[in-house]
């Protein structure tokens, strides 16, 4: 399942051109955008945070992607499994 077509996603970030990139750079980048989100929070920046969330938002994608291509999608093994009623 491609997730890619749900969230805000940053417009100025290619999902395509990150899909290309390891997933290790992937979660580094990850890394790197929480840090600066928590900056941004603590020093009250709207502006800051909302752009960091879209760019959040769209590498998590690309993370979310690669790591089904890995490991693969069990979306439909367990469609119908489980009954709640």
């Amino acid at each position: 399942m491609s997730l890619g077509d749900t969230g805000i996603q940053h417009p100025g970030i290619s999902l395509s051109k990150i899909k290309e990139l390891p997933l290790e750079e992937i979660q580094e980048t990850l890394q790197s955008l929480i840090v600066k989100l928590n900056y941004a929070y603590r020093v009250g920046n709207m502006g800051m945070i909302h752009q960091i969330n879209m760019a959040k938002e769209t590498y998590t994608l690309a993370q979310q992607d690669k790591l089904d291509e890995m490991f693969g999608s069990n979306d439909e093994d367990i469609k119908g499994k489980i009954d709640i009623t």
